[in-house]
């Protein structure tokens, strides 16, 4: 009886141990995902002071990060065309995928073109529709889950994760 009792926790304690695992698991993915989009604004700022050429060539007037609403991506490009926001398909652009389990749930504004432009960091943020804002903040989520980060970024360069 005293085995059966004994077995009975040390099932009962793998159980919850295994059920927080998947839990934990799913929220550093979440955590890394917020960390990295945090990161390639920091890239694109990076790229804006550094005058980085495209593979074309030429030195455009700024580089952005274009984030098309909901969804399981977002877009780096280079502003070849001097438009302060992401225009059309010639602009040197990298397509970034997000972690299968995490989607963008939320995006303030609802289209978020976060540009930056040397010498002076200068930044511009719209929406698509040509509202400015201060602020961009993106909101990742778990798929299925409650669980979210959010990342926001200022036309100063400031950038963080909440």
């Amino acid at each position: 009886m005293e085995m059966m009792v004994a077995m009975a926790i040390i099932f009962t304690i793998s159980a919850m141990v295994a059920a927080n695992y998947h839990l934990g698991n799913r929220q550093i993915v979440l955590d890394n995902q917020a960390a990295q989009f945090a990161q390639d604004v920091r890239r694109v700022q990076e790229w804006a002071l550094s005058s980085r050429e495209t593979a074309a060539g030429d030195e455009p007037a700024g580089y952005g990060i274009y984030v098309p609403g909901t969804g399981g991506y977002y877009l780096l490009y280079a502003d070849s065309d001097n438009s302060k926001d992401y225009t059309n398909a010639e602009e040197d652009v990298e397509k970034v995928f997000l972690n299968n389990a995490i989607e963008i749930s939320a995006c303030e504004p609802t289209l978020a073109d976060i540009n930056y432009a040397a010498p002076d960091l200068s930044g511009k943020i719209i929406d698509g529709v040509g509202g400015q804002f201060e602020w961009a903040k993106i909101t990742f989520k778990i798929k299925g889950g409650s669980e979210t980060r959010n990342v926001a970024a200022n036309i100063a360069g400031l950038v963080y994760v909440e």
